[in-house]
């Protein structure tokens, strides 16, 4: 009887739809996500990376974040591109510093918590050990600087699938 009665209230309850978020792409094992790629407009802008990989002229927030999972693909597994702990909560607090008060909206914006944040810096360090060991030009010019790193990463995307995810 409380079963019948519990399956009459959950179907004259009515069913709400909306769209929580989407896949835009799939690289090998990783899926990129559309806030992913809002998150990663706004951070750029806030975030003072060493390389010019994650500077706002550098191609589209989705393109970077593709590459990014290319070189995440490439360094799994190498310790050698894990960054200290120290580095990524220096960096997280330079983040906050440049926020400032408005770190807590930030985070109700991007619906990222404190550990969130930290697990996003530290993919993004992981991305410039990476490149900072193996894109041997000099960062400081950015522009030949950026075509080697695109000259590596057109070597090894055959390595890995990109499956771009169109919206329905």
């Amino acid at each position: 009887m409380h079963r019948l009665l519990l399956l009459a209230v959950l179907l004259a309850t009515p069913a709400r739809a909306g769209v929580v978020d989407r896949v835009v792409v799939v690289v090998d094992e990783e899926i990129i996500l559309a806030s992913d790629v809002r998150i990663e407009r706004m951070l750029t802008g806030l975030d003072q990376a060493p390389l010019p990989f994650w500077s706002l002229g550098h191609a589209t927030g989705e393109e970077r974040l593709i590459m990014a999972a290319l070189v995440r693909a490439l360094a799994a597994g190498v310790t050698l591109y894990d960054p200290a702990p120290g580095a990524v909560a220096a960096r997280v607090g330079a983040i906050r510093a440049r926020l400032g008060p408005s770190w807590s909206d930030w985070q109700k914006l991007t619906g990222l918590d404190d550990e969130a944040v930290v697990q996003l810096v530290r993919r993004r360090m992981i991305v410039e050990a990476y490149l900072q060991r193996n894109v041997l030009e000099d960062p400081s010019d950015e522009a030949r600087w950026l075509a080697s790193c695109h000259e590596l990463l057109d070597q090894v995307r055959g390595r890995f699938s990109v499956r771009m995810v169109e919206r329905r």
